[in-house]
């Protein structure tokens, strides 16, 4: 973001994916703390794995810079 010239509030769109959706609470809550009172359009899907199976959480997100 920074090298394209951009800030977190350029962010208009974020998908989670999460493999246990029972830590949705924890995600919410750093997603909270990342964002603080930038609110961007997401989704919050729940999958069984992801390309690396060590993973757990998987986040997208899309900007707009102006």
């Amino acid at each position: 973001m920074e090298a394209a010239g951009g800030t977190v509030t350029d962010i208009v769109k974020v998908t989670i994916f999460n493999t246990d959706m029972d830590r949705q609470a924890a995600v919410n809550e750093v997603y909270r703390d990342f964002f603080g009172a930038h609110h961007p359009a997401r989704s919050h899907i729940g999958v069984q794995r992801l390309a690396d199976a060590g993973l757990k959480i998987e986040v997208e997100a899309v900007a707009v810079i102006d």
